[in-house]
């Protein structure tokens, strides 16, 4: 665990995010041996404490969402073919030797949730030219889902942005949230009378820090504590531009949802007792969910500790102003207020947590969807009992957050439904509840163990006593 040090020191307002806790992408390098990503606390269902160790036995709420998730770059393939237009990661992966992708790799639920390829549709991401088969593509895989009983949840970015639109800046040149304002309004014309689910933007912090800060994802960019934060600002208009399209313009007729996925890590004080460790830990929060959170569902502003900080330090650097861009009073209004859904990225225990977290910091009218959770492995083991393990403990929390804590989630989607395309990973980590054959052109696709756990999870509809699918 990172120990914390005095606020004025806090890197996260300096130049770099810093994760104090909790990540819950383990993976498992082989049978026996673990390696952990920062800090993974497992919850222990052997504890006397019940409220939060004990595993509870329980159902879901009647109508509870449970689904599966993918992404459009990970797991489509054909990325130069029918017309589609490139993208920033085909961009990216396609640069070899020098270590963008591990090996220089390119590219029974009731809900699925996928994504666009922006590109796809918009080969050069505006209205310009329109890609006929790209459409013909997703209308085929919309009408499948429902044909099956399966309702779509549709994102639409999850970081595959039109390369032209890169070479014109990109996020950081504020003329691409009016692009993507275009882009959202087609999709929902086109397929908004059968989809009722929408996210804007997945992980807008993974766009701005991994991709504008330390160049780790595409597009590539290293920044110095400045860009981080123009991308993000471009990102938080254009959720909300395309939120306000739906809401005006389509939600009475379509009578869907729309909302935002927001990734977070649980940040734990050193000394829960220590009044300025507590401090610490909930700095960290606001850098990193709060950055994003703050202003879509509090007054459409930054949190006071990022402005007070980044201030701070941008008079330190001798700057004119501060490296925080400053919302207009317009754009405040247009952006408060504009979620439906979010998404929590944390360790067992702590997922509850952030639940809870959210439900006091946001206030409890606001619903939760969880639309990614999983765990990886590097061995592609069909009998992947450490999967089952860690959504037995994880959606056991879940659980308890409902109906130990009242609180608003109302889905989860299990990430993912089959092994994919593991962005700057490559191939080298498999997170699917379906085993992926890629050394075969046809890649066939073979059922692991935790399909059957997670089915019959489905089936209760959660943890019932004497039922197989506790572990």
């Amino acid at each position: 665990m990172h120990q914390l040090q005095n606020l004025e020191d806090f890197r996260l307002s300096l130049k770099y995010p810093l994760t104090i806790a909790s990540y819950n992408k383990m993976k498992f390098l082989n049978k026996n041996v673990v390696l952990i990503i920062y800090i993974v606390v497992f919850c222990r269902t052997n504890a006397v404490n019940g409220d939060n160790d004990e595993f509870y036995h329980g159902k879901f709420p009647e109508n509870f969402v449970w689904g599966a998730a993918t992404a459009s770059y990970q797991v489509e393939g054909g990325w130069n073919a029918d017309g589609k237009g490139l993208n920033i990661w085909d961009v990216f992966t396609h640069k070899k030797g020098i270590g963008h992708v591990v090996n220089d790799e390119t590219g029974d639920v009731n809900h699925y949730r996928f994504s666009i390829s922006w590109s796809r549709i918009l080969p050069k991401g505006t209205l310009e030219v329109i890609n006929k088969n790209g459409v013909v593509y997703y209308n085929n895989l919309i009408n499948a889902l429902m044909k099956e009983g399966i309702t779509p949840i549709v994102t639409l970015y999850h970081w595959d942005l039109p390369q032209a639109l890169q070479e014109e800046g990109g996020w950081l040149n504020n003329s691409t949230s009016d692009r993507f304002a275009e882009f959202a309004r087609f999709c929902f014309q086109t397929f908004g009378d059968r989809v009722k689910f929408w996210i804007t933007l997945n992980e807008p912090y993974v766009v701005s820090y991994h991709g504008h800060e330390i160049g780790a994802m595409a597009p590539g960019i290293k920044g110095n504590g400045d860009k981080i934060y123009i991308a993000a600002h471009t990102l938080i208009k254009s959720h909300a531009n395309a939120y306000r399209i739906y809401e005006r313009e389509f939600k009475n007729k379509q009578n869907g949802i729309i909302g935002i996925t927001l990734n977070v890590h649980w940040q734990v004080a050193k000394n829960p007792f220590s009044p300025a460790d507590v401090k610490a830990a909930d700095t960290a929060t606001q850098f990193q969910y709060g950055w994003f959170a703050h202003p879509v569902f509090i007054n459409g502003d930054y949190p006071e500790v990022m402005k007070w900080k980044i201030g701070n330090k941008s008079k330190e650097q001798d700057l004119t102003e501060s490296r925080l861009p400053v919302f207009t009073e317009n754009e405040k209004l247009n952006i408060r207020g504009k979620s439906g859904s979010t998404w929590l990225k944390v360790t067992p225990t702590a997922i509850r947590k952030m639940i809870k977290w959210t439900k006091d910091y946001l206030g409890p009218n606001v619903p939760i969807y969880i639309t990614e959770n999983g765990v990886s492995d590097r061995n592609g083991t069909l009998q992947d009992s450490h999967r089952i393990y860690y959504y037995n403990l994880y959606i056991n929390e879940v659980l308890k957050a409902i109906r130990l804590g009242g609180c608003d989630v109302r889905g989860y989607m299990a990430w993912s439904l089959m092994d994919n395309f593991e962005w700057a990973r490559g191939y080298s980590e498999r997170f699917g509840l379906h085993y992926v054959d890629f050394n075969d052109p046809k890649r066939p696709r073979t059922p692991k163990k935790s399909v059957d756990f997670y089915s019959k999870l489905i089936s209760n509809n959660g943890f019932v006593h004497n039922k197989s699918n506790v572990i």
